[in-house]
């Protein structure tokens, strides 16, 4: 007798609030998290709540949650838009208001998915899962542009608030990886052990573009600077999931560290003068670690909360590009994340949740998030959710 197979979509459409960017990030990108609409909804949990194939990225352990098979499609639309100011003060040094200088906005998309096997239903021991998927990583993508203008209180006519000149900035790519991974599963009343592992295949292909362009100049001194990186490594994550009765999940994910060989290559265009430079240097990219909670309350609709806490220990990155004694002063990083989900009698949810960031340049600059989201359930089992 043939057997239906559960088929899982999800369509994954998130909005995400400007964050700041910054020269690092330019450099090393801004780690992502939350890629499901579910995940999304809920503080970027999923250590011990993945639904899916992106456990590979979570906690592989995770798995083992497949029913039968899964297949994850997920649309990313990031809009972003910041406004750069500086404070005004009166004669009796009282901040009268902020002055913007630069309004910018953009829109990222991307698409990203995978599919999962799980070997539960074939009388195999362990109910082994399989699972693959292609992911981004870390991102680099960020548009910027400011004008220059003279500020000369005493110019008049075509000199008031000239423009002198703009400054340009693009920054375009992604570090994706082709993600392959394995889960396991053993009963041992009243608890249920999964142990998981998935490796990354990582290519990075960026573009970082800087222009500052003069108006009005006789000497051509307008400036390009282009530095393109192409790069590939290895990423490991080991994950491990306790299932405590029906109630209580317990999960942990360690990413172990990943060498990206990269090379570099960079022209500066100052007027008429070109220089360029070619090198092949390496980056180190330091071990992480996460550990989540999900519990399952008595409830009389069906509820989930997640907590989880997530260390970087940033300050081990190694840069090639830098000499041993000018490496980047980074700050070692704690995560929190807070994610609750309701599902109703109809079967839809409303999931929210909270994150909390620093950013590893200055662990004291940091992101905080609230985020909400839905879904439902449409015929042979597709399921569409949006954070």
């Amino acid at each position: 007798m043939s057997k239906m197979y559960l088929v899982l979509i999800l369509l994954l459409i998130v909005v995400v609030q400007a964050e700041a960017f910054t020269n690092l990030e330019s450099n090393y990108g801004t780690p992502l998290s939350g890629l499901d609409a579910r995940s999304a909804a809920m503080g970027h949990t999923g250590i011990a709540a993945s639904r899916g194939t992106y456990a590979l990225i979570y906690n592989p352990a995770a798995l083992t949650l497949v029913n039968n098979a899964s297949v994850d499609l997920a649309i990313d639309l990031t809009y972003i838009k910041d406004n750069y100011s500086y404070p005004i003060f009166d004669n009796f040094e009282s901040r009268l208001a902020n002055q913007i200088y630069s309004g910018n906005s953009s829109l990222y998309p991307a698409f990203y998915g995978g599919a999962t096997f799980n070997f539960n239903h074939i009388d195999v021991p362990y109910s082994p899962t399989i699972s693959i998927g292609n992911f981004p990583y870390y991102d680099y993508n960020y548009n910027y542009e400011e004008e220059i203008r003279n500020n000369d209180s005493f110019a008049t006519g075509a000199n008031k608030d000239a423009l002198i000149a703009k400054n340009l900035l693009e920054n375009d790519g992604t570090t994706k990886g082709l993600t392959f991974g394995f889960a396991a599963k053993g009963e041992f009343e009243p608890i249920k052990v999964s142990l998981g592992v998935s490796f990354a295949l990582l290519k990075e292909a960026i573009t970082l573009k800087r222009e500052i362009i003069f108006e009005n100049v006789i000497d051509n001194d307008n400036t390009y600077i282009k530095n393109e990186i192409d790069g590939s490594g290895m990423l490991i994550n080991l994950g491990l999931l306790v299932e405590v009765g029906h109630r209580l999940n317990i999960g942990g994910v360690y990413h172990l560290s990943n060498e990206m060989e990269r090379t570099y290559n960079a022209s500066t265009t100052i007027g008429d003068s070109v220089i360029s430079t070619s090198q092949d240097k390496n980056l180190s990219i330091p071990a992480s670690f996460g550990i989540g909670i999900e519990y399952h309350p008595r409830n009389e609709l069906l509820a989930n909360i997640n907590l989880e806490a997530h260390y970087i220990g940033w300050s081990e990155l190694e840069d090639e590009t830098y000499p041993d004694t000018l490496q980047p002063d980074l700050d070692d990083c704690w995560e929190y994340r807070i994610g609750v989900e309701h599902i109703f009698y109809n079967d839809v949810p409303f999931r929210y949740g909270f994150l909390y960031r620093p950013f590893y340049g200055d662990k004291h600059i940091t992101t905080s998030l609230i985020t909400v989201g839905t879904g439902l359930t449409l015929p042979y089992n597709i399921k569409m959710s949006i954070a």
